[in-house]
This record gives structure tokens, C-alpha cells and sequence, in this order.
């Protein structure tokens, strides 16, 4: 025992504790491990060695060095001010400035200290947290080389205590002691064994494996997507008119099967109502591939001229509900038979934080969320275009759920830069039980050019009940509840075209021009006729 316990090794501390070992017996490597070098010491009965106390140690304190570091991520705790060397060095300066007409001020105490540096940080229109790192930084540089004048030596008492208690109510002060205090204490148990070691290789993301890491496109979406969530517009979009020379077309993208009383039904009814002459220049296109297969958004062709229609000002209301199915929050709610046992069904593929998709999916899991993910993008880059020449813009999506970690296209960094200070683009909540839908379900309009909110309120069901059921689960039939909030309400398409409408009428359009292209007019005649043996299927079907 004297000898296991003097040895360098720590032999004792390995063999403490556990069952003595069986007889002796001859291990036989298997074909596949024949000639690999540095296998790991295992015993041949009871598994692996176990590890040491320090061993134990180093993988706590790595440990709590990884979720201090995962946690200090979002609020910029490791930011560095290289990254934007202009809004370091203007915010440096507001810092000195503010520093200066504390001295001046009166009186000069540590509240009043607190006050100012605290409006000065929320006067730089950044994230809070990223202010805050900018003022830890000014903290230990800028400030650290301060050298007070004469009648500013009697208050130096007053700013270290000021400036200490500030730094102690900031959140990443308290996150980035706590990592440095972590390192010393990797750096300590680490000494025997490397002597030699850098900060760098303390870092959580460097730490040593017997998997060898690599990074991934996928793994730095979340990163990516809090970047884009502090976007802002420096300045207001330009806009322009439509061109007075038809034609013109309402387009309907991811529009489900053409039905009775859908969207397409209300527009065409409204335009050939209209006694102007240049309605007869407006066409209403619906696309998806449950009406034909060619009316694939992918398709180069079908893609450019929807670009190339909507960039030319051609396009005047535009109407589309992305699917939604990667995005319900019904995914996180558990389901149960009428037993009351727990039943198995579509996981959460998306959180607020990775909104883009979450690690460990499967792959045909990631192929839905691609999909998902492609046809809302698309369908946001021809919403701008629409907008910016004066076309009616409407976009459904079920409304952010009340649980902040659940995903919502209107969390994304994309829709919050879209709609902050309400440049181009509002947003409007409503309930389609208002409006005759067979559930209750939330629903948030992003919309531009059209007064959306004032019809829907005009054209609302009178008398109606609100329903009781959740759109959560299976049927009977084994069909997902939520199938019967795929189809908008006859209600509610026509408050969509009504207000599509009333925008057409207020723009000055022309009654002449070249008529439609041979492809557009391909597509109308295809959308045109209400095939009623189609029907659609739900994204999962039942196993």
C-alpha cells in the first residue's frame, strides 16, 4: 500500500475502492483492434480503470469552464473589442466624455455615477449586454491608464468604489471572473502533467478528446443567427411606384389545393366585378405543387420570373403561408392514447436560440427542416421587392407561442430587422376561430401596403363560438389534429383579397400594355380550375 502510494502514478488512488480482480486470464484482441496502438487500460472483468481524484477534478472544473462559457455566449461576455474597432473607439470616447462631466457634476458621489454610465451605455442603441462588455473593456484599458489632476485627487475614493460596485451589478463581470478563476484552477491541477501549458489550450473548445473535433457549417448557425438579431436599418428603404402599363398579377405562393371559396375564388370575383378597364389587366396566379407539379418555388424558371415580375413593380398583392409544419409549437407538447399512455410523435426540430434547426437530428429530419427552412426564406425574399414598389404584402404563420425557448419565424433575426421601427413592413395577430376555423389558432400577419387589421375586424363572423379543443394530437383516425388549420377559412381568404383589393384600387394603373408572358399565362390556366378530387395529405403519416 506504502508502494502503490508513493508511486507518481497514482496507482492507489485508481485501485481504492474497487472489487480486486478475478483470475488471471489471457485477453485475446479482437481482428479489428489487431495493430492499433494506445488502447485505453481496461480490466478484464470490471471495465475501465477508474479515473483519479485529480482526473475527477479536472473534468468538473473543465465542466463548469464549458457552461460558464456557453452561458456568457449570447450576452457577448467574450467579445473583443477588435471585432469593431469603430464602435470600440466611439464608445471609449462617450465613456471618457461621461467620466469628464462627472467631475464637473454635482453631486459627485457613486449614485450619480451609476446614473450617468448607465444612460451612457443605453444611449448606443446596442444590445445591453454588449454595452456592457464594451464598458468592462474601457474599464480595463482606457480607463486603467487615467491619471487625475489635482482637483480631481480628492474624489479618486468615491470613482474606485463607483466604479467597482458598477461592475459588480454587471452580469458578464461576474461570468468572466468566474472563467478566469476556473483557468487558474485547470492551470494549478494541470502543472505535473504539462508544465508548459497556454490559455489557449485551456479554452473549452480546445480541450483535449479522444474524438477528434471539427467544426461544422451547421453547429455555428446559432452563433450566426444572434449576430442578425442585432441588426439594424441605418436609414429608410427607397421605394417606388408601379408601372402604369399592365400587366399585373395578385400571386397566392404555397397556396394549398384550389378549392371552393379559397383566395383565388375572391380575387378573380373581385376583379371581374370591377368596371375599370385596366382590372383586365390583373391576373391571379395560385402556385403549389398540390395543384400542379411544374409549380415548383426551386425551379429556376419558375423562380426568376417571379423575381424578375416582383422587382419590376408587376406584382400588386401577394399572399403566402409558409408551411409551418417545422415551426408548431404543438411538436413540443406530449400526446396521450384515450388509455393515457404517452404516444410517440414528431419532435421539436427548432428552439428560439437555434431557430435554424437544433444538433442531433436525423437526416430525414434535416431534409424537412431544409425544406422548411428554403421555402420561408424564398418567400421573405420576394416579399422586399413587392413592398418596395408599392404592392400588397401579406404573410401568415401561426403566432409566437407564449414559451419564450420555443421557435418562431417572428424571433428569427431576419423578421425582428424587418419589422423594427416599422419602416416597410407591420405585423398583426388574429384568431381564425374569428373567422370560422374548426380550432384555435393564433395566427400573426406579417403585412406592408394594405390596412389587413381594419378588415378583419369589418368582415369577422358575427354569433360565432369559440372552439375548446387544442389542435394537439391524433384524431381517431390516427391524423394529426393540427391537419385542419392547413386551409385557410372561406372568411378569412376573403378578408385577405378584400384588403389585397382595396389597395389595388388606390394605385394609378394603366389600361393598356403587352399582355401576359406565354409561361405566366401557363400558370394562370393551370391554377384556374378547381380540381375537386385533389386533396392533400399530412406531413406525417401514421406509423
Amino acid at each position: 500500500m506504502q508502494h502503490l502510494k508513493y508511486r507518481g502514478n497514482q496507482c492507489w488512488d485508481r485501485l481504492h475502492g474497487a472489487r480486486a480482480p478475478a483470475e488471471p486470464v489471457n485477453v485475446k484482441l479482437p481482428s479489428h483492434l489487431t495493430g492499433v496502438c494506445r488502447l485505453p487500460a481496461v480490466r478484464r472483468h470490471h471495465g475501465p480503470l477508474r479515473p483519479t481524484s485529480r482526473q475527477r477534478e479536472l473534468l468538473r472544473v473543465r465542466r463548469e469552464i464549458d457552461q460558464v462559457w456557453r452561458e456568457g455566449q449570447p450576452d457577448f461576455a467574450w467579445w473583443e473589442a477588435t471585432q469593431n474597432l469603430e464602435l470600440t473607439t466611439r464608445c471609449n470616447q462617450a465613456f471618457n466624455d461621461s467620466l469628464g462631466k462627472w467631475f464637473q457634476g454635482d453631486p459627485i458621489d457613486v449614485v450619480s455615477f451609476h446614473n450617468l454610465f448607465f444612460a451612457t451605455m443605453f444611449s448606443f442603441e446596442i444590445p445591453e449586454f454588449h454595452a456592457a462588455r464594451l464598458f468592462i473593456h474601457w474599464s480595463e484599458t482606457v480607463f486603467a491608464d487615467f491619471v487625475p489632476d489635482e482637483k480631481q485627487l480628492e474624489h479618486m475614493a468615491i470613482l474606485d468604489e463607483a466604479m467597482m460596485t458598477l461592475l459588480e451589478d454587471l452580469h458578464i463581470w461576474k461570468l468572466r471572473l468566474r472563467y478566469h478563476h476556473l483557468q487558474q484552477q485547470l492551470r494549478h491541477l494541470m502543472q505535473d502533467e504539462e508544465p508548459h501549458l497556454s490559455l489557449e489550450r485551456l479554452a473549452p473548445q480546445k480541450r483535449r478528446a479522444r474524438l477528434h473535433p471539427f467544426d461544422l457549417c451547421f453547429n455555428q448557425m446559432k452563433e450566426e443567427e444572434m449576430v442578425r438579431r442585432t441588426w439594424r436599418m441605418t436609414s429608410r428603404p427607397c421605394r417606388s411606384i408601379a408601372p402604369e402599363q399592365g400587366p399585373y398579377f395578385v400571386i397566392h405562393l404555397y397556396a394549398g389545393r384550389r378549392r371552393e371559396a379559397d383566395f383565388h375564388h375572391y380575387m378573380t370575383e373581385l376583379i371581374a366585378n370591377c368596371p375599370h378597364a385596366w382590372a383586365n389587366n390583373i391576373i391571379v396566379i395560385s402556385l403549389d405543387t398540390a395543384i400542379d407539379s411544374s409549380m415548383n418555388v426551386h425551379s429556376e424558371r419558375l423562380w426568376n420570373w417571379l423575381l424578375t415580375t416582383a422587382r419590376a413593380g408587376r406584382i400588386l398583392g401577394f399572399l403566402l403561408g409558409p408551411p409551418c409544419e417545422t415551426w408548431s409549437s404543438a411538436r413540443h407538447e406530449p400526446t396521450f392514447d384515450q388509455e393515457g399512455h404517452p404516444l410517440r410523435g414528431p419532435r421539436p426540430l427548432r428552439h428560439a436560440e437555434a431557430c435554424w434547426g437544433i444538433p442531433g437530428l436525423s437526416l430525414k429530419e434535416l431534409q424537412q427542416l431544409s425544406v422548411g427552412s428554403c421555402l420561408l426564406l424564398r418567400g421573405l425574399w420576394l416579399c422586399i421587392p413587392i413592398a418596395l414598389t408599392g404592392g400588397a404584402v401579406m404573410l401568415e404563420h401561426p403566432a409566437p407561442p407564449y414559451q419564450e425557448e420555443r421557435a418562431s419565424i417572428f424571433r428569427t433575426g431576419l423578421l425582428t430587422l424587418l419589422l423594427r421601427d416599422g419602416w416597410l413592413f407591420r405585423r398583426h395577430t388574429l384568431h381564425q376561430w374569428r373567422h370560422g376555423s374548426g380550432g384555435v389558432k393564433p395566427t400573426t400577419l406579417l403585412y406592408a401596403n394594405n390596412q389587413v387589421p381594419a378588415v378583419l375586424d369589418e368582415l369577422a363572423l358575427r354569433g360565432v363560438t369559440k372552439p375548446t379543443g387544442a389542435l394537439i394530437g391524433r384524431s381517431e383516425n390516427g391524423r394529426f389534429n393540427t391537419e385542419v388549420a392547413k386551409e385557410y377559412p372561406s372568411n378569412l381568404c376573403l378578408c385577405f383579397a378584400t384588403a389585397i383589393w382595396r389597395r389595388i384600387e388606390s394605385l394609378k394603373l394603366g389600361d393598356s400594355g403587352d399582355g401576359p408572358s406565354q409561361f405566366a399565362t401557363e400558370l394562370a390556366a393551370a391554377s384556374a380550375w378547381v380540381d375537386p378530387s385533389k386533396g392533400y395529405m399530412p406531413d406525417y403519416q401514421p406509423q
